[in-house]
């Protein structure tokens, strides 16, 4: 049935990033463990920043500019700022690791957003494919109606 739903391109990336975000609910535990080990906080301030072009790129061909808006204003001008002015190191990481958190705050929330916007689109596709199959069955009855009439 999948093969009948017909998937265009932003739709497959969403159903992609909607996969990765569902994956952010570990990351976001391993995040809570960071503050006892600094590998832990690497591995996480990693993720994000490879992450982070992926969901603008999908954002933008799914046209959802004011999500893109705020992942801009909230967590990377901020983040940008931060490294450009601040010199002393520990009140730079400190922010920073602020910042890290309202990260992964945004991605679960837009995870939530994004699973409602995939069910959207599955829905839509599969009352369109049900509509295509009711009105063949409707086509078959009246054939099969009219050729037994016709004898």
């Amino acid at each position: 049935m999948d093969s009948k739903l017909d998937i265009i391109p932003e739709e497959a990336l969403l159903i992609n990033l909607k996969k990765y975000l569902n994956y952010q609910i570990p990351t976001f535990a391993l995040f809570a463990f960071s503050f006892f080990s600094i590998i832990c906080l690497i591995i996480t301030a990693a993720a994000a920043v490879i992450f982070i072009p992926y969901i603008t790129y999908v954002l933008n061909r799914y046209k959802k500019y004011n999500w893109m808006l705020i992942l801009f204003i909230v967590i990377i001008f901020p983040s940008v700022l931060l490294i450009a002015f601040l010199q002393e190191t520990l009140t730079l990481f400190l922010f920073l690791l602020i910042e890290l958190a309202a990260f992964y705050f945004y991605c679960f929330t837009l995870r939530m957003v994004v699973n409602d916007w995939v069910r959207e689109i599955t829905m839509a596709k599969l009352i369109d494919y049900q509509r295509q199959r009711r009105a063949q069955q409707e086509e078959d009855e009246r054939l099969n109606n009219g050729g037994l009439n016709g004898r």
